[in-house]
């Protein structure tokens, strides 16, 4: 009997011991914290940088870039993931650690568009695609008369080139596949001769490209390199200026219109979404502080869209925040400069 007792109180301290040690290791993981969302935004001419936080709705840090005179105009890219800054300028491009804040080294190209996973760039002139870090030339023989647009995934780019068209030169849409290394040159007809203007994005596995045009009408159209066609999607008034921007998820395309008003044109005062699969249109966003908007950026996971002005009469230093899942703004906010070049880490954007 008193064996029986002491394997039951054996028994019963082992289960307790057991107990403890269960609940010791299997204490709950924190979930992590969710990644901040920045936005570094240069001024259109000067040297300091500034950075929005859309968690925190406020300018957070600004630093100056000191290898850079305070009237020269920057453009900037976030290398990677928020450890460098490429500030191009004056005939040369900077980077610039974000830790410290300072010049770390530079390569000799000014005009530079960087892919959005920072391995490639293209530079006008002299006129070239490049890899980076390592500064190699992949080709210098697409023909481009401006920048390119280069393919949320980095397989394509396209540009705007001249081509000859009855003793004249006109602008054609080019491809250029980087993983493919071949140059497919296509000059676009819509009924009439298309001109097609420096403004493209490319959406690789789709295959087509979403262009602004200025000739037979102003408006944004999709260009099937597949299909050889183009199909229209929205016209503007005459003078209208369009830039289009595709998320990094590839589900929708960004676009806007801007313009004169000194030569009467009218801004729509809505950036415009379109299904990039369908080509349907989605939604129309009233923009909020802004008179026109000629500049966006859109977050690496597709949430968050930030809209610069197109500073007519350089008297507007806000930019819009705007939800790009939901279409709806968000805020806007003063960076106390007139904003330039916005960049983010592995976001898309157009222009420069």
């Amino acid at each position: 009997m008193k064996i029986n007792k002491i394997l039951l109180i054996g028994l019963l301290l082992g289960l307790l011991a057991s107990i403890t040690v269960i609940n010791c290791d299997d204490k709950p993981t924190p979930p992590p914290e969710p990644e901040e969302h920045l936005f570094y935004i240069a001024p259109a001419i000067g040297n300091m940088v500034k950075v929005f936080s859309v968690e925190q709705a406020a300018m957070v840090d600004s630093f100056v870039v000191d290898s850079v005179d305070e009237t020269w105009q920057m453009r900037i890219h976030v290398i990677g993931d928020d450890s460098l800054l490429a500030v191009s300028t004056a005939g040369k491009t900077f980077l610039v650690d974000l830790e410290t804040k300072g010049v770390i080294s530079t390569f000799p190209r000014e005009s530079v568009v960087f892919s959005r996973d920072s391995r490639y760039y293209f530079n006008y002139n002299p006129t070239g695609l490049w890899s980076n870090p390592d500064h190699t030339l992949i080709t210098d023989e697409t023909g481009a008369i401006f920048w390119a647009s280069f393919c949320n995934q980095t397989e394509t780019m396209s540009y705007v080139y001249t081509e000859p068209v009855d003793d004249e030169n006109w602008p054609g849409l080019g491809l250029y596949s980087i993983t493919g290394d071949s140059v497919s040159n296509h000059l676009k007809y819509l009924g009439e001769l298309l001109v097609a203007t420096t403004f493209s994005y490319p959406i690789t596995r789709l295959g087509k490209v979403f262009v602004s045009m200025t000739y037979p009408g102003y408006g944004l159209v999709a260009a099937d390199f597949g299909s050889d066609t183009v199909r229209t999607l929205k016209l503007f008034n005459m003078w209208a200026s369009i830039v289009p921007v595709v998320g990094p998820d590839d589900k929708y395309v960004f676009f806007s219109d801007y313009g004169l008003t000194q030569i009467e044109f009218a801004p729509s005062e809505y950036i415009f979404v379109y299904d990039a699969n369908s080509e349907d249109s989605v939604a129309s966003i009233r923009y909020e502080g802004i008179d026109m908007v000629d500049y966006m950026v859109i977050s690496n996971d597709s949430k968050y869209l930030v809209a610069r002005p197109y500073n007519e009469f350089d008297n507007i230093t806000t930019i819009c925040l705007i939800d790009a899942k939901n279409f709806n703004v968000i805020g806007v906010y003063d960076c106390g400069y007139l904003p330039g070049v916005i960049s983010s880490k592995f976001a898309s954007r157009n222009g420069w």
